[in-house]
C-alpha cells in the first residue's frame, strides 16, 4: 500500500526535522510546546500539529484510484486528539535530544474520528464507529493541547490499515512504548477537514494540489460526490 511504503521513507526526513524543531522551539518564549493558543481554531490545530514536519508521497490520481487502493474511505467528525503511535525502526535506541522519543522513530498524534459514513473499503477491512487516524506531528505538539484547538470539523479521509507485521523492519508502538497490532494512516492528499470555514488539509493548501484526474473539487461535498461509485 502507498501509505505503508511511504512510512518507511519518512524516517530520514522526520528525524532531521524533529531535531531542528527542538532546537528552534527552545528559543521561543511562550511556545515551548508549539501551541500558541488554547482557543478552538482549525488553522491553528493543523499548523500546530504539522509545524516542522514534511512528507514525501505519491498522488492519488483520481477518485477511482482512491477507491481501488485505499483500505477504507470514510466521512466523519473529528471528536478528539490523543497521543499517537511511534513507528520505530528495529534496533533503534532512545535519543535524549528527542526528549525520550526513540531515535529512528516518527512521532504521531491520533486524530479520533467518529465515523458517519463509510464510502468504500477493500480487503475485507471493517471500519469501527470510532477510529484513530495517525497524523505525523511536531514532537512539541502535545495531544492534550491540540485537543483544545479542535473545532469538531467534518472529515473525509482515505486510509490504510497498517499492522506491525507488514511494515518491514519497523514496529508500531503506543506512546507508553507498548506494542499495538494495527492502526489507520491517512493518504496525504485525501485527508480533508472543514468546520464551515473552508476545507483544510495537513499537508496540502487547496484542492488545486490534487491530481488532474480529480476534476473540479471546491468543497467536501464535491469530494464526497466524486468518491461515489
Amino acid at each position: 500500500m502507498t501509505v505503508k511504503r511511504n512510512l518507511c521513507r519518512l524516517f530520514g526526513i522526520c528525524l532531521a526535522l524533529l531535531l531542528a524543531v527542538l532546537a528552534c522551539s527552545s528559543n521561543r518564549e511562550g511556545q515551548s510546546n508549539g501551541v500558541v493558543s488554547s482557543v478552538a481554531d482549525l488553522d491553528a490545530l493543523i499548523d500546530t500539529t504539522t509545524r516542522g514536519t514534511a512528507v514525501d508521497y505519491t498522488h492519488l490520481g483520481s477518485p477511482t484510484e482512491a477507491r481501488e487502493v485505499a483500505d477504507a474511505i470514510i466521512r466523519g467528525t473529528l471528536v478528539d486528539i490523543r497521543p499517537g503511535v511511534r513507528v520505530v525502526e528495529a534496533g533503534s535506541e532512545p535519543d535524549p535530544r528527542l526528549d525520550g522519543v526513540q531515535a529512528g522513530s516518527s512521532y504521531y498524534v491520533a486524530y479520533v474520528i467518529e465515523v458517519i459514513e463509510v464510502l468504500s473499503t477493500n480487503g475485507g477491512v471493517v471500519v469501527p464507529d470510532r477510529i484513530e487516524v495517525q497524523v505525523l506531528a511536531n514532537t512539541r505538539a502535545s495531544a492534550a493541547q491540540l485537543a483544545t484547538l479542535n473545532t469538531r470539523p467534518e472529515v473525509i479521509a482515505a486510509l490504510d490499515l497498517a499492522t506491525s507485521g507488514e511494515l518491514g523492519g519497523v514496529s508500531l508502538k503506543a506512546g507508553d512504548g507498548s506494542s499495538i497490532d494495527s492502526t489507520f494512516f491517512p493518504y496525504t492528499d485525501l485527508f480533508w477537514l472543514d468546520d464551515g470555514t473552508g476545507p483544510r488539509a495537513p499537508y496540502l493548501s487547496s484542492f488545486e494540489e490534487l491530481a488532474p484526474g480529480w476534476g473540479d473539487i471546491d468543497t467536501l461535498a464535491d469530494l464526497r460526490n466524486s468518491l461515489q461509485p
